[in-house]
């Protein structure tokens, strides 16, 4: 049998709502993606580069169009994502981290939840999480 497609490994998790495992959608193939991302670190509390802001930017694309039951054509947007992460690095053992995702034009999401037709699909999402890291 031929696949006529391609098959990743799962490990991308640039973006925390389309294709991070934990949080997402989880999406690992059979898109394109154009990503920007840049951070800074700053010091905190009289200690050296212990605060991490970074900032992600992505587009996503389907390779094809995907079909929804009953629609005419099909649609292959996944959306923009723009995620905003923070860690602060209390020791070398610990640290806290906060994120945030917002995830805007995505005409497949839409059309998921019933399209323009129910007043109720989005086209968006947003994402929050907190947490805590020790190591041993």
């Amino acid at each position: 049998k031929t696949v006529d497609r391609f098959s990743a490994y799962e490990g991308v998790n640039d973006s925390l709502i389309l294709e991070s495992m934990y949080y997402g959608f989880d999406i690992d193939s059979n898109y394109n993606a154009f990503k920007v991302s840049g951070g800074m670190s700053f010091d905190v509390g009289g200690k050296q580069k212990n605060l991490h802001l970074s900032v992600f930017f992505g587009h996503f694309t389907a390779n094809e169009d995907i079909q929804f039951g009953g629609a005419v054509g099909g649609v292959d947007k996944l959306g923009d994502e723009v995620d905003v992460k923070v860690k602060w690095d209390l020791t070398k053992q610990a640290s806290f981290t906060a994120a945030i995702g917002f995830l805007f034009g995505s005409d497949v999401l839409e059309e998921s939840m019933g399209g323009v037709g129910n007043s109720d699909a989005e086209d968006s999402a947003m994402l929050f999480s907190i947490g805590a890291n020790l190591n041993f």
